[in-house]
């Protein structure tokens, strides 16, 4: 129930110390998994080998061994691609800064939570909610948005 779904809510994010605590509605969530789509996306158009893959497990079919094999391979490969906008704007946003993994990993905490700073793709899929919902975004989230729409545009346009 709605009760017991914001209560879960306040928890986790006050664990994570989280700065979209105040989302009662569960939009930034929605926004959260959805930038794990985008990362997803985007790396399957610059990797045509993996959207090869994807194209063909596209449709219901029954599948072997060897099938999961492929899958299993695809999702590992995906997962550690170069490719994902996670990696690129991470890195993008480290470099800005001027940091070592250490400390870039701790500001990535102070800015966007614990739970950004467990990996890339959290760290992607919280900062894209951030920046979508944040009324005053630090200057560290307003760089991170900026980076990533300007690897997605690069990849996607503009959408003018």
């Amino acid at each position: 129930n709605l009760k017991n779904s914001l209560k879960y809510h306040e928890i986790n994010y006050k664990h994570r110390g989280s700065k979209l605590i105040d989302d009662v509605a569960g939009l930034t969530t929605i926004d959260h998994e959805y930038a794990h789509a985008i990362d997803t996306r985007f790396a399957l158009a610059k990797r045509p080998d993996l959207a090869a893959v994807v194209s063909k497990y596209a449709t219901p079919q029954k599948i072997g061994i060897l099938e999961v094999r492929e899958i299993n391979a695809f999702n590992k490969e995906l997962h550690g691609a170069d490719e994902l906008l996670s990696n690129i704007v991470y890195n993008k946003l480290k470099a800005r800064y001027g940091m070592n993994n250490i400390d870039f990993h701790k500001k990535v905490v102070e800015e966007l939570g614990t739970y950004a700073g467990s990996d890339k793709m959290e760290f992607l899929a919280e900062g894209f909610a951030n920046a979508r919902w944040l009324e005053n975004p630090s200057l560290f989230v307003q760089d991170f948005k900026q980076i990533f729409d300007d690897e997605f545009n690069k990849v996607f346009g503009d959408g003018k």
